[in-house]
């Protein structure tokens, strides 16, 4: 999301503008300077007629892909604030009306790429995004000079990461702060120093205060996205690499026309015109392409992709399937798809979009293309990217579970045999029942933590059904898991308590990550929405403990050779995987290695 900007322009760079306009071929003028728009105005009021400033970045290939290489036709560009946006949520596509493409078409003129224009038209959806149609007006334009800016060299560097506290209060007169997105600061960062830079994801969700206690301070966010600043005093002379900010407020006698206000190549920008005005809702995680078979039903909790700074109830429409409480459910015959989910709050809108392809061959086991919407994402983001990668997958019966644990769990050394979860001894396949002597269906994730039973899909899920003894699996019931407790029978290094079970150490890698799976897989708008906490006797609440346990026995007790076989014979059988069994790593980067950390990323 990008505050609204008012761009200003000197009496020369008008002069400048109209001059080029008589020059350049096919363009005419360009309206008066205090008309026009940055990218991000015409994004956020995307109607009626205006002249729009940009920087020409690429061809419009489709809804999701701009090229500055191989420019197919001189029908069209994109345009941003920024040369150098790659985020085509921050680009207005523009429409080249015939007579302009020889002078102004790309595939033409492919040296225009990178330059900035005014462009005059409708404002209007192009493309399915914000737009500029009927174009009537191109011409080059003059960008303000560049303010001279002396570089400052920070004299203490601060990097915070896994930070979890209240307050952050920095006093040191010239400092480079860091802060990782895993940081949760409830109350924000407060700098009272002369000089400060700021650097990393962190600052997208935390606050950030600029209160100096001596005049002339200067604060460079190096073009950082943040989303909340406030200038507590009259103390800020100047902020630079301010394009990202987010929003940012004015307090205690800070004048937002005192300060001079810049974007990361040195350039004039200017501050919000209303910093109260209501702002569009944005993307917030993007949606990974999806391939199913024919039959198979995607759905999508759609509050995990978008979100609203004003907290404004947002409305979905999408070009395919139905929309529920913010559930959107598709069902589609064989084919390909571009699915488009817009997202408005009756004022501005966003849209996502992401490729269906729905098809009668298996698809295939994973590969660098199976967690392909999840790669360079972290923390609640990467969750939910998995969420919507794993939660296409074949829904099994309880009956058809019998059979593929003969497959899942089969004994590598006796075909005829399952390996029995817990107590690890091998058991024939025909076993199978309710006899004391049998193995039967446990639930890792006890059934009874959210009530689902033995319902289709958390309760037939195979990624977390084992066989075990039934007596074992007796003692065990729906106890959360812990260390410690007396011995259990039948189970060489089971123990449990009255509100705790342990198994042994060769298994308690594999039952953390399939309770990481679990909490990953059903969220709101699933069957159930299953978490992990830290605590114990959760009942039939939807959860699970003890998080900083199995985030121990995660560490502990590695995948090995039988649990990555299982994941991918499950992956034939049910079509989805468990992606803490294909990425370790990203357990850390979810839910945090120590026990502090754990509550808030579950």
């Amino acid at each position: 999301m990008t505050f609204l900007k008012q761009k200003k322009t000197g009496l020369i760079g008008l002069v400048f503008i109209l001059l080029l306009s008589i020059i350049i071929p096919y363009s005419v003028n360009v309206a008066n300077a205090a008309e026009v728009k940055t990218v991000a105005d015409a994004i956020a009021n995307n109607s009626g007629t205006a002249t729009v400033r940009g920087y020409i970045v690429g061809h419009i290939n489709d809804t999701t892909t701009v090229s500055k290489t191989n420019l197919k036709d001189d029908f069209n560009f994109a345009i941003a604030d920024n040369a150098n946006e790659t985020n085509v949520n921050k680009m207005l596509f523009v429409a080249v009306t015939a007579s302009f493409r020889d002078a102004w078409g790309l595939k033409s003129n492919p040296t225009h790429i990178g330059k900035q224009v005014d462009v005059s038209g409708n404002l209007t959806a192009y493309f399915t995004k914000p737009g500029l149609k009927d174009t009537n007006s191109f011409a080059f334009s003059t960008p303000e000079a560049p303010i001279e800016v002396t570089p400052i060299t920070p004299e203490k560097a601060m990097n915070f990461k896994n930070v979890k506290t209240n307050k952050i209060t920095i006093g040191k007169p010239s400092v480079s702060v860091t802060v990782d997105n895993t940081s949760v600061i409830t109350e924000g960062f407060f700098v009272t120093g002369s000089y400060a830079e700021f650097h990393g994801q962190g600052f997208k969700t935390n606050k950030l205060t600029l209160k100096p206690a001596a005049s002339d301070a200067i604060f460079d966010f190096k073009g950082t996205t943040s989303g909340q600043v406030t200038v507590d005093g009259p103390n800020v002379s100047e902020i630079r690499g301010a394009e990202n900010i987010q929003a940012i407020n004015f307090i205690n006698g800070a004048d937002s026309e005192a300060i001079d206000y810049t974007n990361v190549s040195g350039q004039p920008i200017d501050y919000p015109v209303d910093p109260n005005a209501n702002k569009a809702p944005v993307l917030s995680a993007s949606f990974p392409n999806k391939s199913v078979k024919i039959g198979e039903t995607v759905t999508i909790n759609l509050a995990n992709h978008f979100t609203d700074a004003d907290g404004d109830v947002l409305t979905y429409t999408s070009t395919f399937g139905k929309i529920t409480n913010d559930v959107l459910t598709l069902t589609e015959a064989e084919g390909s798809y571009i699915v488009a989910v817009t997202a408005t709050d009756g004022e501005f809108e966003v849209t996502g979009t992401f490729s269906l392809k729905v098809s009668n061959t298996e698809i295939p086991p994973s590969d660098g293309n199976y967690y392909q919407g999840a790669q360079g994402q972290q923390g609640q983001a990467l969750k939910t990217a998995l969420h919507d990668i794993i939660s296409t997958q074949k829904v099994l019966s309880y009956t058809q579970v019998w059979d593929a644990l003969k497959q899942t769990d089969a004994d590598p050394n006796n075909s005829n045999n399952v390996i029995l979860f817990y107590s690890k001894v091998s058991s024939p396949k025909s076993n199978n029942g309710g006899g004391v002597t049998n193995w039967n269906r446990e639930h890792v994730w006890a059934k009874s933590h959210g009530n689902f039973g033995t319902s289709n899909g958390p309760g037939t899920d195979i990624h977390h059904l084992r066989p075990t003894n039934v007596q074992v699996n007796s003692y065990r019931g729906n106890l959360d898991f812990d260390n410690g407790g007396t011995p259990v029978p039948g189970c060489n290094g089971c123990l449990k308590t009255g509100s705790s079970f342990e198994p042994p150490d060769s298994v308690k890698g594999d039952v953390a990550r399939m309770l990481f799976y679990m909490a990953t897989r059903y969220e709101k708008g699933d069957r159930v929405d299953l978490e992990l906490n830290e605590k114990l006797n959760n009942g039939t609440n939807p959860y699970h403990g003890k998080l900083s346990v199995l985030l121990k026995w995660h560490e502990q007790d590695p995948v090995d050779a039988f649990e990555a076989n299982r994941n991918n014979v499950i992956h034939d059988i049910q079509g989805n995987r468990n992606p803490y069994i294909d990425h370790p790593e990203w357990v850390k980067s979810i839910w945090g290695a120590t026990p502090n950390e754990v509550e808030q990323a579950s």
